[in-house]
Parts: C-alpha cells; structure tokens; sequence
C-alpha cells in the first residue's frame, strides 16, 4: 500500500488533497501549477508537463488525468 500524500502549504485551499487522482502534482516552488510526470526521451528521470493553473477545479484535474 502507498503511503498517503503530503499536503502542500502552498495548495489552493478549494482543493481537497486526499481526492486528488493519481500522477498529477502541485508544483511546490509557489508557481502556482499543477503538472505531471513524462518519462525522459533519452530513459533517464522525468521531465514535467504544466496540465493546469492555480484556479483548476478537482473536476478540472480528474478531466485531465482520464484523457491521458
């Protein structure tokens, strides 16, 4: 079982963190973005892809996460 996710300081406060999909994280830097993973071209680490902005709504997340 995975341990649960860490609330991030900076997180819009109309977000509830515990229901958020799986593979999308907010940028903890204070950008205000939400972001996912890609694997790297060249097979090593992960390069981040901007999915949405800070006033993203959690039916705006689970949108974005069904289509990929």
């Amino acid at each position: 079982m995975a341990r649960p996710r860490k609330v991030a300081p900076n997180l819009p406060s109309h977000i509830n963190h515990t229901m958020l999909p799986v593979g999308i994280y907010w940028d903890p830097t204070g950008r205000g973005r939400w972001y996912v993973r890609n694997p790297h071209e060249e097979g090593y680490g992960y390069r981040k892809k901007t999915v949405a902005g800070p006033t993203a709504r959690m039916s705006d997340l689970h949108a974005i996460m069904e289509t990929r």
